[in-house]
């Protein structure tokens, strides 16, 4: 499972929202900057990321975006869900249809346990679990400098 760039600047610019979380939106400007990301490309994303229902924006001069539910509720899972266009590992698994063999063959047990997985590890991350780990292991954290998530 190959994991798009599209979903690992999604998980970096929410660890932004996250770790930044102070009631005020952060701008599109702001995150883009910090995580040095297109801001043109992370519009996209975020888009995406509303849409599923995972960040909530807002226009105006004080606008920008906050999550759209605690940090703690919020899983690696539901990002890459939010922003694959296919989580799964083989086409099968979505559609049997596709496959005459479906019905018979051996190695979809594999891909559904890999799939299944997979899944589990994403369900296992909070957006909470990963600023905690950062600051814990960011030697930035401690000089008062700018963060960078590099996932």
């Amino acid at each position: 499972m190959k994991i798009s760039t599209r979903s690992r600047y999604a998980v970096r610019a929410l660890i932004e929202l996250a770790d930044s979380f102070e009631g005020s939106p952060v701008t599109l400007r702001e995150i883009s900057r910090r995580q040095r990301i297109s801001a043109r490309y992370l519009e996209n994303i975020m888009t995406l990321l509303e849409h599923a229902g995972i960040v909530i924006g807002s226009r105006g001069k004080r606008g920008g975006f906050n999550l759209a539910r605690p940090s703690a509720e919020i899983t690696l899972d539901d990002v890459f869900c939010a922003t694959e266009h296919d989580s799964v590992p083989i086409l099968c698994l979505k559609s049997p249809g596709l496959c005459r063999n479906a019905c018979t063959c051996v190695t979809r047990v594999v891909w559904e346990d890999l799939n299944r997985s997979v899944h589990q590890v994403l369900r296992s991350y909070t957006l909470e679990k990963l600023v905690k780990m950062h600051r814990v292991s960011s030697p930035e954290m401690q000089d008062g400098g700018a963060l960078h998530y590099y996932i």
